[in-house]
């Protein structure tokens, strides 16, 4: 892992007359900041901004999520600016082009819970790492991540992030929001989602053999009908004439129910959500499913009785979902609770509704662990467990970003969401894809646990500053990278960009042993230093007798002279005010 200490020798000759006001080069901007970018280390961003004189200038990046100006957090949208941390009219930076914000959710229709502002810790985490960029944002709860993204569009932007995670998105087929975000690709524009936050693990694995297991998110490639067991009890009405339910055991065996068992109050997090949901899909068109089925939840009370089912058949859309309850919160006072899960067919005896499409359960869980053990911990040639990125954040254009904390030594989160994703079967129209493929992902591994004071949910690591954790923040940090590199090569396609970034990462590992390193951190964690040398080999070589070509900067449209230096020592001529800035790094251990 490398260890990186920066220090930063600053020397200013005061200037006889009134200079103008000039953004400070990325390298000499860190004074002026009330919080430091921490994410520079891992990503070797600091390093890219010195070493090719880039900082985002001349790039527009677009974020998606709740909100952006509509909590009162640890601080406002304006004191954000004086602090130096968002750009503005007034930041001591010199960064003067404020957040253009085209959209806010209706508090009045949106619920509270998706209120948090964590659209504008996304742009202090954009602004950080690529200070010259200019910044949109449009929210994606309330009119949907499409019109969001045709927001966006319509301002010109070049790359957008979002960190929506909607786990009843269609799984089979592609969705309205994968549609939306191959347009946008298609139209040029570089689109960065965010892998999730659903990864559940076996906590009782983990205490008896301290190895990491993924559960929940189980998946088939065909229903395998079985008779019920005799806890489930179904009242069949017309037209249909019987049923069955899935055998889970995909040896010679037969198991209809499927135990999950809840965590303890003890160890429940204290934001675990009383009533959880179970959401099932199966592979035919939304709308016009033929098939009807449900999920039985039983078990949980005393008589062991069917405690909840989806309420009607059939489900046309190709989709239900169950809250199963009870499960314990650290406020309520309940042990772990047992609960059987069992996936049941509606029959008539005609081909046309009894079918055995692939189908699949997705346990949302947006970080919190509910579930401590589960029968299903293996996958196999026919189910497979663990897989948690669906709907858009596995749109095959799309950079799906996994996450790993900052001074983590480059260590998948436990919760970030895992792969591949599901063979989509269906286009948007419902019509029938040729030839339906598993979907790799995610596409690479980029740094949350960012210090920002936006959103205040995570860690208070001193008064007023707080970790912003998940894919949430590690999306904003790594479409900020993708910035750097754009400035330095407008030129380049949303595909050749991808395939940059993909290319120059630093492989990573899998923390789970069940789990393959390419579908648990993608390529590997985003490299900004190779990345940029990589971008800088696609320029067209200068013609005899010309000087190499440099990225413009926001100061005034003057190149920054801090590229050609060594040791990246900057000169920055503010009429006769000169910054001398010498940064030198030290490197100990491993120096890969």
């Amino acid at each position: 892992m490398r260890t990186k200490i920066l220090s930063t020798l600053a020397v200013a000759v005061l200037a006889v007359g009134a200079a103008a006001a000039v953004p400070l080069t990325a390298s000499a901007a860190e004074d002026c900041r009330t919080i430091p970018v921490n994410a520079d280390s891992e990503l070797t961003s600091d390093i890219a901004r010195a070493d090719f004189g880039v900082d985002g200038t001349g790039i527009k990046v677009g974020i998606i999520s709740g909100s952006f100006n509509l909590v009162d957090t640890g601080s406002t949208w304006e004191q954000n600016i004086a602090q130096g941390l968002l750009p503005g009219e007034g930041n001591p930076c010199g960064w003067t082009t404020p957040v253009v914000r085209l959209s806010e959710p209706d508090t009045n229709v949106v619920p509270a819970s998706l209120i948090t502002d964590e659209g504008r810790a996304m742009a202090q985490v954009v602004h950080g790492i690529a200070p010259g960029a200019e910044l949109f944002y449009a929210e994606g709860v309330g009119q949907g991540l499409a019109q969001a993204i045709q927001q966006l569009r319509g301002a010109g932007v070049d790359i957008i992030v979002d960190d929506l995670i909607a786990a009843d998105e269609t799984v089979y087929q592609v969705s309205a929001q994968t549609a939306a975000i191959e347009e946008a690709v298609a139209s040029g524009v570089t689109y960065l989602t965010a892998a999730g936050n659903n990864t559940l693990v076996s906590l009782e694995r983990r205490r008896t053999g301290n190895e990491l297991v993924p559960i929940g998110n189980w998946e088939t490639v065909a229903y395998r009908p079985a008779p019920c067991d005799p806890s489930v009890k179904v009242t069949v009405t017309a037209p249909f004439t019987g049923y069955d339910c899935m055998d889970f055991d995909a040896t010679e065996g037969v198991r209809t129910v499927s135990s999950l068992v809840t965590v303890p109050a003890e160890l429940a997090e204290p934001e675990t959500v009383a009533q959880p949901t179970v959401i099932m899909q199966w592979a035919e068109p939304d709308g016009a499913a033929k098939a009807a089925f449900s999920i039985v939840a039983t078990g949980g009370t005393a008589d062991g009785t069917v405690i909840a089912s989806d309420p009607t058949y059939p489900a046309a859309a190709g989709r239900i979902s169950i809250n199963v309850p009870p499960i314990v919160r650290d406020d309520l006072p309940a042990n772990e609770v047992t609960v059987g899960l069992s996936i049941v067919r509606m029959t008539t005896g005609t081909p046309e509704t009894d079918i055995t499409p692939a189908l699949r359960l997705v346990f949302p869980t947006d970080g919190p662990q509910w579930i401590a053990s589960s029968d299903e911990v293996a996958s196999n040639e026919l189910d497979t467990v663990g897989r948690s990125i669906v709907g858009h954040n596995a749109a095959p254009s799309a950079l799906t970003v996994a996450a790993t904390g900052a001074g983590d030594e480059g260590q998948l989160e436990q919760f970030s969401s895992l792969g591949p994703a599901s063979p989509v079967y269906f286009d948007v129209t419902g019509a029938p894809v040729a030839d339906p493929r598993t979907i790799s992902k995610p596409t690479i591994l980029s740094v949350d646990g960012i210090e920002q004071n936006a959103l205040t949910e995570g860690e208070e690591i001193q008064p007023g500053v707080w970790l912003f954790n998940g894919t949430s923040a590690a999306t904003p940090s790594a479409g900020a990278v993708a910035a750097l590199a754009l400035q330095l090569n407008p030129a380049l396609t949303p595909a050749e960009l991808g395939r940059l970034i993909e290319q120059s990462t630093t492989p990573d590992r899998s923390i789970y042993p069940s789990i393959a390193d390419r579908d648990a951190v993608g390529s590997g964690l985003v490299n900004a230093q190779a990345l940029l040398t990589a971008v800088q080999a696609t320029l067209p070589a200068p013609q005899p007798g010309e000087a190499p070509p440099r990225p413009t900067l926001a100061a005034s449209g003057l190149t920054d002279g801090g590229t050609a230096v060594p040791l990246g020592l900057v000169l920055l001529t503010l009429g006769l005010a000169v910054v001398v800035t010498v940064r030198v790094r030290r490197k100990t251990g491993d120096t890969r």
